[in-house]
């Protein structure tokens, strides 16, 4: 389980980064490119990993990510675009 609660780590700081860089190029009116397909795996691998660690571990990693609803939106942003 600690080894799933590092993976949720660091894929969620990676997604971030990567749907903070999207918003970036889109309010420098630049044109994104499509989201390729290892972002693609790594969504779906976060989505793996948080039924992984389960609600108790997610309450456990809370304070270590910094989540808001702006950050959820970025991600589901991430992975319409």
């Amino acid at each position: 389980t600690l080894a799933d609660m590092l993976c949720y780590l660091r894929l969620q700081a990676e997604l971030s980064l990567g749907a903070q860089g999207l918003l970036l190029m889109r309010e420098a009116g630049w044109v994104p490119p499509p989201v390729d397909a290892e972002t693609r795996s790594k969504l779906t691998e976060l989505r793996h990993v948080r039924r992984a660690i389960g609600p108790t571990g997610l309450l456990a990693v809370r304070p270590l990510v910094v989540s808001s609803h702006k950050d959820l939106w970025q991600l589901t942003l991430l992975d319409r675009h």
